[in-house]
């Protein structure tokens, strides 16, 4: 016998209460059924898609198998091993952020992702949270109309959580499982660079070096590519806040031997520098000679190759953060010299693929010294070379006001009426024509303008840092 109903039970338990088989649904049943439904397919549909994907999820899911199961079959961990990346397992997110590193072959920053991050992370689930959340990160300053931030929060908390419980857990580290704990701090602090938060990745570098002194490893016992990964991050986060490397530099190799006056450049041999910022300087020359001839003979494709450039430039920014902070470092031609080479560096880390590179810093140190060093003779290309860079580099108006303003008075003075000839006067210090080209050219046809002293260019997403002082904010 079928039971009775109460009045009120088209409006309750719409899915639970039944109603006699030869009796249908009322139609008041049927559209609260309805919209229930179209309800819960709604929820589940906004919550599957956060933010739009490209097409071709299956290709995507494939991309990242195939790729997985390639590179873990060829390379042995130099982490220790941790929860497998099955690709069944991955979300969506992590495949499709999979596919956009593996896809997008022409970009500088995927590469680093591919060549120096992957290698290390394919076993790890910390790192590769972490990769994967500074990664989306990157895309969503370049294409903010992608809603990744979600997924940001959730895979670094997620590598937060796990690195705090392999460190409660710690008690005599093996050389693997200290592999593995470095490579994540590490990859927390490029991220921590990312955002611009100088107060956590100096935390996560002084993790780092207690954990590598406590564990009583030496740096160069770790694994070439911890190493390599370590020394990178490093390097990206004190060129950003100009804080002096600590963890040493095995890629220096020998002290640079300081050539003869004859054979250094003109512009540097009426100067009274100190021995390390003239060593540093010619050593940028002769750097700068070989990128050249690179150029001259493999044309921009040289800058193809982001972990080659990166081998070539990470052992003068080294020396340069260093000279920083140097007793002998103090006079303000000194400081101008050292703050020109490190924004001249700058253009050369966006070619190795770093991102962003954060300047801010370094214009702020070479206007203060400019403005103290006043109108010095005999040094008109220096001069002009530091101009140039400040030019380039200036992000805020009241600097670009200023640089630009004293620029264009510099080039009418010296006589300077064509960019050729701009470009042969850097040249004498230290230039690379065919890089810097375009720059030159929208710098001058800015300056012969009637709105050259007021260029307002908006400072690029990401290049902002936080947790400094005022005074040293770009």
């Amino acid at each position: 016998m079928t039971p009775t109903l109460p009045d009120n039970s088209d409006a309750n338990w719409v899915f639970i209460t039944t109603s006699p088989s030869h009796r249908r649904p009322t139609k008041t049943q049927r559209s609260q059924a309805r919209r229930r439904v179209m309800r819960e397919i709604g929820y589940a549909r906004r919550k599957a898609h956060a933010h739009s994907w490209p097409e071709g999820s299956s290709e995507t899911h494939m991309v990242a198998r195939d790729t997985i199961s390639k590179i873990s079959s060829v390379i042995t961990p130099a982490i220790s091993p941790s929860i497998a990346l099955d690709p069944l397992a991955l979300d969506r997110e992590s495949r499709w952020l999979l596919h956009h590193i593996f896809l997008d072959a022409d970009s500088c920053q995927s590469r680093i992702y591919r060549d120096r991050w992957f290698p290390i992370c394919f076993t790890n689930s910390a790192v590769f949270d972490q990769m994967l959340a500074t990664y989306a990160s990157h895309i969503v300053q370049n294409q903010p109309d992608h809603d990744l931030r979600q997924f940001i929060l959730s895979s670094h908390a997620k590598a937060l959580a796990r690195v705090r419980t392999s460190l409660k857990s710690l008690a005599v580290p093996d050389e693997q499982t200290l592999n593995g704990l470095v490579c994540a701090i590490a990859a927390l602090a490029c991220y921590s660079h990312l955002e611009g938060d100088v107060v956590s990745w100096k935390f996560h570098m002084a993790a780092v070096s207690r954990l590598i002194a406590e564990s009583g490893f030496a740096m160069d016992e770790l694994d070439a590519r911890v190493i390599d990964v370590v020394q990178w991050v490093e390097s990206i986060g004190s060129y950003a806040f100009d804080i002096c490397p600590g963890l040493g530099n095995l890629k220096a190799g020998k002290p640079y031997q300081i050539s003869p006056p004859e054979a250094s450049s003109p512009c540097l041999g009426g100067t009274d520098l100190p021995v390390s910022l003239l060593s540093a300087l010619r050593a940028l020359q002769e750097t700068n000679q070989q990128l050249s001839m690179r150029q001259l003979l493999f044309g921009h494709a040289i800058w193809q190759e982001p972990m080659e450039i990166d081998q070539l430039i990470h052992p003068l920014t080294y020396r340069f953060l260093l000279l920083g902070h140097s007793t002998q470092t103090v006079d303000p031609l000194h400081i101008c010299l050292r703050s020109g080479a490190l924004l001249y560096l700058a253009e050369f880390r966006r070619k190795s693929g770093v991102s962003p590179v954060v300047t801010g810093i370094h214009i702020q140190r070479l206007r203060s010294s400019m403005e103290a060093m006043g109108q010095r003779s005999g040094i008109t290309k220096l001069t002009l070379w530091l101009l140039t860079l400040g030019a380039m580099e200036a992000t805020t108006q009241w600097d670009q006001q200023y640089f630009y303003s004293r620029l264009l008075g510099l080039l009418q003075a010296s006589g300077v009426d064509s960019v050729p000839l701009w470009t042969q006067y850097l040249t004498e210090v230290v230039w690379i024509g065919g890089l810097f080209q375009d720059t030159l050219l929208m710098i001058w046809a800015a300056l012969h303008h009637s709105d050259a002293i007021t260029v307002n260019r908006r400072p690029p997403t990401g290049e902002q840092l936080r947790g400094l002082p005022r005074d040293q904010k770009g």
